[in-house]
């Protein structure tokens, strides 16, 4: 069996400007780099239409075309190494991943300042605290919805959280690079290039529709 070390060390890194975004791309880097399993498990089929139907029913809105597409290819990605969860939830977990963040929310103090209707968790981190959003808010060029990375113990606003993802399958691409370092070490460079901390800066207009 290969090693979580073997598997990183055999892992060639992207270019730049070869980072998937499309949803289509990203599927097709984790089929050329799969997960290692000691860090996260992709479900091998997608959700069914009664499972999304049904998803859409607890959650009370219609998900977005692209999340939609995204779980129905593979109904969702689990966090393994500490096996805290989804990263990326399946449908019938997105229900359960909002309500996570609503009670994040709740326990928040600072005012919240975005729509709430215009986020979709999809999943959280090892900590059960800091969660994924896509805000269909925020376009990239390309049209889709972008991904923030919320902390609740970051005194930033939320309309102040990271950026760092321009669609969600610029996501899933960095999931497949994240997936291959070692969770117990500092990010390694090459993985900093590529999805930097900071993120996409917020403009003018998008400060305006914040207020």
């Amino acid at each position: 069996m290969t090693t979580l070390e073997e598997r990183i060390a055999a892992f060639t890194w992207p270019a730049p400007d070869s980072v998937p975004t499309t949803l289509e791309g990203a599927w097709a880097f984790v089929a050329a780099h799969p997960f290692p399993e000691k860090r996260y498990v992709l479900a091998p089929a997608g959700a069914s239409e009664e499972a999304l139907a049904a998803a859409e029913e607890a959650l009370g809105r219609p998900l977005p075309a692209v999340l939609r597409a995204a779980l129905a290819a593979h109904d969702g990605i689990e966090e393994t190494w500490t096996c805290s969860g989804c990263v990326l939830a399946s449908a019938a977990q997105l229900a359960e991943e909002q309500s996570r963040f609503a009670e994040e929310l709740e326990n928040w103090e600072t005012d919240v300042d975005l729509p709430l209707e215009r986020l979709f968790a999809l999943g959280h981190e090892a900590d059960g605290h800091t969660t994924y959003l896509l805000d269909t808010g925020r376009t990239s060029e390309q049209g889709e919805p972008m991904v923030r990375r919320f902390d609740p113990e970051s005194d930033e606003s939320l309309s102040e959280s990271t950026v760092r993802w321009t669609s969600l399958g610029h996501f899933i691409a960095w999931l497949v690079c994240e997936a291959h370092t070692h969770p117990q070490e500092e990010p390694p460079a090459e993985l900093l290039a590529l999805f930097p901390y900071d993120g996409v800066e917020s403009d003018d207009e998008d400060d305006e529709d914040d207020d």
